[in-house]
């Protein structure tokens, strides 16, 4: 049991941050009972925790053996100390000059820092079922790939998982996303709407990718909304002044393979008439570095 006795969440926002550890069993008894206490009278967040239930009752029964080396690099994210990668000039500048939006506005302030607990200690005193094997593996992948640091907050952590829990195809993992994801050369991409930092937007959009080191890159699906009849999303290179068609992603992308040549500095998706074309005709919606 960790020494680190957290506080009881209140707030609906906070107590949704804990759904995907709930329904894996993985919450301190009293973040436990919180949860239990909102569930009786939040119905979207009962649906949500049946959601996460769902995928790890999947991932659990996948059969699949675990990519070679996968469980070595889950002990070096969970435990290692690197530093972040350093990030380009902001890459929603290159899409600001085609599409003719200048980009400006505050960015949102953050909320102030968090309390942090060393990995160590959090594991320790947190409870993993067996069906949280396939995705705490591939959150774990994505935490040492993108640079994570040896201390992160458990709600970071968390949110991470529940990420990419929520981004598994229906019949599980691919096996070359789990490949890729298992890469130690592979880079994990965050992508999320301009100025929202390391939060998502207000519309919750946030989507991953991973990119091996030999340009085979996978778009892990995510939270974007169907774009309707006569539209398209399109996954776009940036690479200085030059935006570069990755694909054309449909209107309703889910797991998707796309091919990335140097120097592409950053990933973005746009909303395009049906078909795509040559260029950007509209402001990002989500962008990511390949930092």
């Amino acid at each position: 049991m960790s020494d680190h006795t957290p506080l009881e969440p209140t707030h609906h926002d906070e107590l949704r941050e804990l759904l995907g550890a709930y329904a894996l069993d993985a919450v301190e008894p009293g973040e436990a009972a919180a949860v239990e206490r909102h569930l009786r009278s939040c119905p979207q967040c009962r649906a949500e925790v049946e959601e996460h239930r769902a995928v790890a009752a999947l991932l659990g029964n996948a059969g699949a053996a675990a990519p070679a080396g996968l469980w070595d690099r889950i002990a070096e994210a969970i435990d290692g100390d690197e530093g972040g990668a350093p990030v380009p000039s902001d890459p929603v500048a290159v899409l600001a000059t085609l599409d003719g939006h200048d980009g400006a506005g505050p960015r949102p302030a953050p909320d102030g820092p968090a309390p942090v607990i060393p990995l160590g200690d959090a594991r320790r005193g947190r409870r993993w079922s067996r069906p949280t094997v396939a995705v705490a593996a591939v959150a774990a992948a994505c935490l040492l790939v993108a640079g994570a640091v040896g201390v992160l907050t458990i709600r970071d952590q968390q949110a991470r998982i529940d990420d990419l829990a929520a981004q598994v195809d229906e019949a599980g993992v691919p096996g070359s996303v789990a490949d890729a994801l298992a890469d130690p050369g592979s880079r994990v991409v965050r992508l999320a709407p301009p100025g929202s930092g390391d939060r998502p937007g207000d519309d919750g959009l946030v989507l991953r990718a991973v990119v091996t080191a030999d340009g085979d890159g996978y778009l892990l699906g995510g939270t974007l909304p169907d774009a309707g009849p006569g539209s398209t999303y399109q996954l776009w290179g940036l690479d200085g002044g030059r935006a570069v068609s990755l694909g054309v992603l449909g209107h309703d992308p889910g797991v998707e393979a796309f091919q990335v040549e140097a120097p592409t500095a950053a990933l973005a998706i746009t909303t395009e008439a049906r078909g795509g074309a040559d260029q950007p005709t509209s402001a990002p919606l989500v962008v990511g570095s390949l930092a």
